[in-house]
């Protein structure tokens, strides 16, 4: 007798047990989906922030980065870039200088956006020049979570990429 309740008991905890699991998923996807949006959202306004974490050289093992932050921040058509740089470049810096890493603040070019929503993930991509007549493209890739990777390429410079977090940029009172 005992038995023969345990057997029928059976199929009902398996049941309970999947739409458990199956509200969850829901849950889970449904989130996913509006972290996605937010990141086309952030994409389409041209403001953002991307926080580096770590440093990608095309030949050697990943960096974490400390102490300062390293970040690119773009605000409609403006971009400022304070980041470190481990590689080889192609024309050494002037004498005496300790301006190594890749910095910049002005004026992006051809900011495009490409959304994949199958994948959730948004590409961005632009152009950015230097003081040097150094001209960097960046495709920055951002998920459905707040994690983003960017890649730098450069006319002097091997391939860099990073990888981080990424995040809205907050207003100023003067422009609310």
């Amino acid at each position: 007798m005992r038995l023969l309740s345990f057997i029928a008991l059976v199929p009902f905890l398996l049941s309970s047990n999947f739409q458990k699991d199956s509200g969850k998923k829901a849950a889970k996807q449904e989130k996913k989906l509006r972290a996605y949006e937010a990141s086309v959202d952030m994409a389409d306004k041209a403001e953002f922030e991307f926080i580096a974490n770590f440093a990608n050289p095309m030949s050697g093992n990943n960096i974490p980065l400390t102490g300062p932050t390293y970040d690119l921040i773009v605000k409609g058509d403006s971009v400022k870039v304070f980041l470190p740089y481990f590689g080889v470049s192609r024309i050494a810096p002037d004498y005496g200088s300790s301006d190594r890493g890749i910095k910049y603040e002005g004026l992006l070019r051809n900011y495009s956006v490409g959304n994949n929503p199958k994948r959730k993930q948004v590409v961005i991509t632009f152009q950015s020049d230097s003081k040097n007549q150094e001209v960097y493209r960046y495709t920055l890739f951002m998920g459905a979570g707040d994690d983003a990777s960017l890649t730098i390429s450069s006319t002097h410079r091997d391939p860099i990429s990073f990888t981080g977090v990424r995040s809205v940029i907050e207003l100023d009172d003067e422009k609310k």
